[in-house]
């Protein structure tokens, strides 16, 4: 069976409406839209109030087939809550976290920033893993100095946040095999912001912060070739 993700937003009790297998949703517009729901401009926000709506949330991309979720990930309520939804269903599909978040959460709104005018695109942008105090560097991770702006090719935030927390217990199946998804960030919060504010955040701040960046493109790369 080809198991079908779909990618949500614990703290809002969002899902976004495209759904599919992971080569679909890396070829998707997800990966932008995802980059658009986390930006965190600064002073631009006041053009474009919408984006930025999932900054500093819990998201999570999950399969259909898992079997369980992340150690932690879920509050005791929420765990209650999948718990009583999938009661009368462990013999059949609908009875984890998947089903019961598609059942109870809302669709997002989409975001309407237009990228190719966003005004953030003249400097370099970071992704921040706040849970895991990490960020990574969009310029390192497209293998372009040159990179600017939060929204770069070939590589970009939303593919690194695809390979980061997609979840299932269950091998996501490909051609010519399966392939495990553990998404080491599944469940944490992110935001992503100019390299120049997060460079102040991290000297005010006390608790150091890791460049990963070199390590996620590595990472990133080798996954989008197994999937493609």
């Amino acid at each position: 069976m080809n198991q079908q993700f779909t990618l949500f937003n614990l703290d809002k009790r969002h899902y976004l409406p495209k759904y599919g297998n992971m080569p679909e949703l890396i070829c998707s517009n997800m990966p932008p839209t995802l980059v658009s729901l986390l930006l965190n401009p600064g002073k631009s926000k006041r053009s474009y109030p919408d984006i930025g709506a999932w900054a500093g949330e819990r998201l999570v991309c999950v399969g259909d087939l898992m079997k369980q979720y992340p150690t932690g990930v879920l509050t005791a309520k929420e765990e209650a809550e999948v718990r009583e939804y999938a009661e009368g269903k462990e013999d059949e599909d609908g009875g984890n976290l998947y089903h019961f978040a598609r059942h109870a959460f809302t669709q997002a709104p989409p975001p309407s920033v237009n990228t190719d005018q966003f005004a953030g695109g003249q400097q370099v942008w970071v992704l921040r893993n706040l849970s895991k105090r990490v960020y990574v560097r969009a310029d390192v991770l497209a293998g372009k100095p040159e990179a600017m702006g939060p929204f770069v090719e070939p590589l970009g935030f939303g593919d690194l946040l695809l390979a980061n927390i997609t979840w299932s217990t269950d091998s996501v199946k490909m051609d010519y095999g399966h392939v495990l998804v553990l998404g080491p960030w599944a469940g944490d919060r992110f935001d992503i912001v100019p390299w120049d504010v997060a460079k102040k955040d991290i000297k005010k701040e006390k608790k150091a912060w890791k460049d990963v960046s070199e390590e996620q493109a590595k990472r990133t790369r080798m996954l989008l070739a197994d999937l493609f």
